[in-house]
């Protein structure tokens, strides 16, 4: 009898011990699901393993280097707190960086009204080119950003002159699978805002509304014409569908507005050359630390 009691107290002792090994696992993925570093899935179904804190810059690309929306300038002056002295050159390729944010005024006015509190975690930064040749590369950061800020210039000739290039590269950022299916946020920065001749917010939005409308019946005729070529091919040349497909902008049959996108697109007036950023700082906080800094 005594044994049986042993072998009983031996075998529970091994349930409990296994039942803890079990909490402290489920425990350790709950966090790491927290912090990101793990896949979740979306509202939707779709697996998310995009990176934790990761904000990425798109826009069009310079018509010269004194001429152009001014993302390279922001990359900047969110890196290093500062813009260059003799200017910047328009990003032949990507570049990152990390951005300590706990220098922030909006984090430090937090952090004396919590009496000091815990710092943040830092962001990566991420500058892409915007000329057309490097789309397989801003299309490889989309779907590991978990935001993403389209510079435009809105002063109005350069804005009128870059509308269609702008509304091209706007049209592949909202028609990524990675940032329409996981409703990546996205913000459209109206840069240059202390020229006397800026477009407000409004104006950007429509305009863009309609070109990206123009853009999308062009692009859906193209891909009609390169269905009907590809209807008689062979099924064994079939090319390897990507991870993420694109997706259709908006309804097929009505006039694009920018609240038919599948993710959140909102618009800030920012001024890069003057250091008025702070639409930039509030996007990024209210991103990727909602529960400190809730979007309003």
């Amino acid at each position: 009898w005594l044994s049986a009691v042993g072998r009983w107290s031996e075998r529970g002792a091994v349930a409990a011990a296994v039942t803890a090994a079990l909490g402290v696992a489920l425990a350790v993925y709950v966090l790491l699901l927290v912090l990101g570093v793990v896949g979740a899935r979306s509202e939707r179904g779709v697996r998310d393993s995009r990176a934790p804190r990761r904000l990425l810059l798109v826009g069009p690309s310079a018509r010269s280097d004194r001429d152009g929306p001014g993302k390279t300038a922001l990359f900047q002056l969110l890196k290093n707190g500062a813009l260059p002295r003799f200017g910047t050159v328009s990003s032949m390729d990507a570049r990152e960086c990390a951005v300590d944010v706990n220098a922030w005024e909006e984090v430090q006015e937090r952090a004396q009204d919590n009496d000091g509190g815990k710092a943040l975690l830092k962001i990566e930064l991420v500058d892409t080119p915007g000329h057309p040749a490097a789309r397989a590369r801003v299309d490889a950061e989309l779907a590991s950003a978990r935001g993403v800020i389209f510079v435009v210039d809105s002063s109005r000739a350069a804005f009128d002159a870059s509308r269609r290039d702008s509304a091209r590269a706007l049209f592949d950022v909202l028609t990524h699978g990675a940032v329409a299916q996981l409703q990546t946020p996205v913000l459209v920065l109206c840069n240059k805002q202390d020229v006397r001749d800026a477009l407000q917010p409004s104006e950007v939005r429509s305009g863009l509304e309609t070109e990206l409308d123009r853009e999308r019946s062009s692009r859906e005729a193209t891909m009609a014409e390169i269905s009907v070529a590809g209807a008689d091919a062979s099924a064994s040349s079939a090319v390897p569908q990507k991870k993420w497909q694109r997706q259709p902008l908006g309804f097929s049959d009505e006039r694009f507005e920018f609240s038919h996108s599948s993710c959140p697109v909102t618009f800030a007036v920012a001024s890069v050359a003057s250091g008025n950023i702070s639409a930039v700082r509030h996007f990024a906080l209210s991103t990727f630390f909602p529960y400190q800094f809730a979007s309003s």
